[in-house]
């Protein structure tokens, strides 16, 4: 949706649109490797995905992705994952 919005931007009158997409679930206490290299797959499959579109549609050197996230983990092991810090 945000690819197809980002192609109408003429029709809507648009010059510069933000969107903001959430992804959550990465509270992981248990499984952390194996549950985030699960969930970064999905982040990478759906960042190309985003990246041919933008570049079917001209726009890929006028977007600028990026992640970001105000979670923090302890280093600590907590058994098999880790706690908050």
């Amino acid at each position: 949706m945000i690819a197809r919005t980002i192609a109408a931007q003429d029709a809507l009158g648009h010059s510069r649109q933000t969107f903001f997409l959430n992804f959550g679930g990465w509270d992981h206490h248990d499984e952390v490797l194996n549950n985030q290299m699960n969930m970064l797959s999905l982040v990478s499959q759906g960042l190309q995905e985003f990246n041919a579109a933008m570049e079917e549609i001209g726009q890929s050197q006028k977007v600028t992705t990026f992640t970001i996230s105000d979670f923090a983990r302890s280093l600590g092991s907590n058994g098999n994952g880790t706690d908050h810090a």
